[in-house]
């Protein structure tokens, strides 16, 4: 009768261990999902941006087409990735690539004055670097959460439970 009871204790007990672990990660993680969201949508923005660079830079960079069409290669590459997590890696090296087109781009700007003083090229110019900063400060926020979420995880009950409820 004992055992019978102290199972059932036993039972209630840790279904409430696991309740409150739960509670305390979903908030965490609904955090971190909402920043990559803002991030994702900041990165959408910033191939838009660079799809206007490209258009007001096109006319006067004849002699750069490699620099532009690099660019707009490795645009279509890290739009085909969409948000689908299975190809997040992929995607993140992408992103990568492009900024350092967009770096070759700004440098083979440097070269050309009339481009250099093209009021609509600094405009998309200025939101870029914009862009950039802000998409620095975004993914300093979201590495927070990431890693709060990781110390809740961190104890060997909570991985069991982790796995359980299939929390990413």
């Amino acid at each position: 009768m004992y055992i019978i009871l102290f199972l059932i204790a036993f039972a209630i007990g840790l279904a409430c261990y696991v309740f409150i672990l739960h509670n305390k990660i979903m908030p965490h993680k609904q955090v971190a999902d909402e920043r990559w969201l803002y991030i994702d949508a900041l990165l959408k923005r910033r191939l838009q941006v660079t799809h206007h660079l490209l258009l007001a830079a096109k006319g006067q960079m004849q002699h750069e087409a490699q620099v532009t069409e690099a660019l707009n290669k490795i645009r279509s590459h890290t739009r085909r990735y969409g948000t689908d997590l299975r190809h997040m890696h992929n995607r993140i090296e992408a992103e990568f690539e492009l900024l350092e087109a967009l770096k070759q781009l700004v440098q083979a700007a440097e070269k050309y004055p009339d481009l250099q003083s093209n009021a609509v090229f600094l405009n998309y110019q200025k939101m870029l670097t914009g862009l950039e900063e802000e998409l620095n400060k975004k993914s300093d926020e979201y590495n927070q959460s990431v890693t709060e979420i990781n110390k809740l995880m961190n104890n060997v009950s909570s991985k069991y439970i982790v796995c359980f409820f299939e929390v990413e």
